[in-house]
């Protein structure tokens, strides 16, 4: 049960993300850490199987993102908010 609620949720992200206007390339994960975004659509939707966050959050891998609006994140991601410049 728990793989099928899982597909489910990786192909909504999936979904949300071509509608979104961003692909797969837009984005630079390693080992499960989100290192940098380098779309430009408002609206993002962190891929699933992604585990962190590096550095900062709008200071890291987002900070070249001047259209950025919002960011959808998957369970799978834990943050720590250390950036001063975060509003929650």
């Amino acid at each position: 049960m728990n793989n099928r609620k899982t597909l489910v949720l990786a192909a909504l992200l999936a979904i949300s993300a071509v509608l979104y206007g961003q692909n797969a390339g837009d984005f630079e994960i390693r080992d499960g850490t989100l290192e940098k975004y380098r779309g430009n659509a408002e609206n993002v939707v962190i891929p699933a199987g992604v585990t962190r966050i590096a550095g900062r959050f709008f200071s890291g891998p987002f900070q070249d993102n001047k259209n950025l609006r919002g960011v959808t994140i998957p369970d799978s991601v834990t943050i720590a908010l250390n950036d001063s410049s975060a509003k929650v």
